[in-house]
């Protein structure tokens, strides 16, 4: 069947619009690693995210060429089918090599930055498998028009063998490996979560079962994308070749998914709708919304639509009549021992403070110990007890005890609704050993939020990563850092702003592990003048 010269220039059309939507999707995910990288090492997920974004520029590149360099002339034709073959083949292959990455170290469970090694030979394997296949290609004269572009001619006698096992047969071979890749991760996963599940490992369960659907989820997608993308390809060119004839609507079909296979790339494997500046668009699309309905919860710590069951009435005092208010934050590593084994709680927990922030690690007797600090303090009559914690006591699972942060505020101030705490989205930040649906709460932080009068405060007490078999590891304590203050969400939604920039005062306490060989009045003067300013205030903390 003849394809009519407005059906041609509609499939061009069709063919540069996809392309170029592909060419803008991989590069905003480069631009996005490349902005990222600045502020932290590259892990090794990002590489094979950043290496296909390039393959796949440069396969869309080729694409959205069309038919044009076959009027201009053979040796540009030449040249597009030798790019269409190399890099959409390459594409191909190095999906799997993804997936192969994503076997050894979910089933296998190979380190993942160990992982970052591979890479090379993926490249290898991605790029020098097609390269070769064109080089034979060429040198018997198989490139020419192929309908939509320059790729291997319809004409040369053997060309529908050639278009198959140079390039759909391992699209074939992909999608079966991919496929059985899923099925052995996705068995690993249930396992898994089950052993942690049984152990106790992952707190709240409906929150993990809700993790290990997402990458359920997310696997899913890799599959559909791949195969989709490339079964109407497929669907296409089996038609040529045994019809002889061109379909209309299996070319539109071949023209609207391959060439778009870069964006579906970016949105799947970069997580395009999720980079920083389109949840910042999501998230003001969603505010004007929420402005439009009276009944919306509040996104911030301070805002005044915030319903008054949240918040008990409270009115503010003329300039004339307010006091200062006392607070006093703490830290102690129990190294697991008791209660009991404090010599005197008095000596840790001064009287006369408005509010006491108190953070433990490696606690065994959280309810014991918390019992005791609120009679110290004069028992629910006088001060609200507010708490979060994550970890567990199964030593025999490697567990040292709870990271917790407990709050204690004078009743009378959240009686009256000068003290009160709203409802955060995210305040756990789980850092421990990786059950890849979710980490293991042996190392991390957690915490929790308030406003206190017009002010907004933070709390987060955290155990970071301590130095291991003479590693030392302050790279990672550092990423455990940044992740406490980025990754928690004290809002009540994701207003995409770091916790530090959403709250008035943030204290972040705790056994932080960098263990500086100095005295305290010189960290926080180091500290102080990082932060491009010095304020006064106190510092402690105890490790037993």
């Amino acid at each position: 069947m003849a394809i009519s010269t407005g059906q041609q220039n509609t499939l061009q059309i069709i063919a540069t619009l996809t392309s170029c939507l592909s060419i803008l999707g991989s590069l905003t995910i480069i631009h996005s690693l490349h902005r990222s990288s600045a502020l932290r090492l590259p892990t090794t997920l990002d590489r094979l995210v950043l290496t296909m974004s390039v393959l796949d520029v440069f396969a869309s590149f080729f694409f959205s060429l069309g038919e044009l360099p076959y009027t201009v002339s053979s040796g540009f034709c030449t040249f597009q089918g030798i790019g269409v073959q190399v890099f959409a083949l390459s594409t191909v292959l190095f999906n799997s090599c993804m997936a192969h990455n994503l076997y050894t170290w979910i089933v296998k469970k190979k380190d993942l930055q160990s992982l970052s090694s591979n890479l090379r030979y993926y490249l290898l394997f991605s790029v020098g498998l097609p390269v070769l296949l064109s080089i034979i290609l060429g040198a018997n004269s198989m490139f020419g028009f192929a309908s939509l572009w320059c790729w291997i001619s319809a004409y040369p006698t053997g060309a529908g063998l050639a278009r198959f096992f140079c390039f759909y047969f391992f699209v074939v071979l992909a999608w079966i490996f991919n496929l059985l890749v899923f099925i052995r991760v996705n068995y690993s996963l249930k396992r898994r979560m089950r052993k942690a599940k049984a152990a106790n490992l992952t707190g709240n369960q409906s929150v993990n079962m809700d993790s290990q659907n997402k990458v359920t989820w997310k696997m899913q997608q890799y599959l559909a994308v791949f195969f989709v993308v490339w079964f109407f390809g497929l669907l296409n060119r089996t038609i040529q070749d045994f019809s002889d004839e061109d379909v209309f609507w299996a070319l539109v079909l071949h023209v609207l998914f391959v060439p778009l296979q870069g964006f579906l790339n970016a949105v799947v494997y970069g997580g395009l709708l999720e980079t920083k500046t389109i949840r910042s668009w999501r998230m003001y699309v969603g505010w004007i919304k929420k402005k439009s309905n009276s009944h919306a919860s509040n996104t911030y710590l301070l805002d005044d639509s915030a319903p008054t069951s949240i918040r008990p009435p409270w009115s503010q005092k003329p300039l004339s009549q307010k006091t200062p208010l006392s607070l006093f934050v703490s830290t102690y590593n129990l190294a697991e021992k008791p209660t009991s084994d404090i010599s005197n709680l008095s000596d840790w927990l001064p009287p006369g403070h408005d509010v006491y922030a108190i953070g433990v690690q490696e606690c065994m007797t959280l309810s014991t110990l918390r019992s005791s600090l609120s009679s110290l303090l004069g028992g629910p009559s006088a001060y609200t007890m507010f708490t979060a914690e994550i970890g567990s006591t199964n030593t025999k699972l490697g567990f040292h005890g709870m990271i917790a942060v407990t709050i204690f505020a004078r009743k009378s101030h959240c009686d009256t609704g000068a003290f009160y705490m709203p409802t955060p989205n995210t305040t756990e930040i789980k850092k421990g050993a990786n059950l890849v649906v979710t980490n293991a709460p042996n190392k991390g932080a957690v915490g929790v939020p308030f406003v206190m009068y017009d002010a907004s405060l933070c709390f987060f007490t955290g155990h970071f990563a301590a130095n291991s078999k003479g590693r030392n590891r302050l790279q990672a304590r550092l990423d455990d850092s940044r992740d406490t203050l980025s990754k928690a969400v004290v809002t009540s939604d994701d207003i995409n702003f770091d916790v530090h920039l959403t709250c008035h005062y943030t204290f972040v306490f705790g056994d932080l592990n960098f263990r500086c060989v100095s005295s305290p009045e010189n960290v926080m003067g180091l500290v102080s003048e990082a932060c491009g300013e010095t304020r006064d205030g106190g510092y402690g903390g105890r490790k037993g």
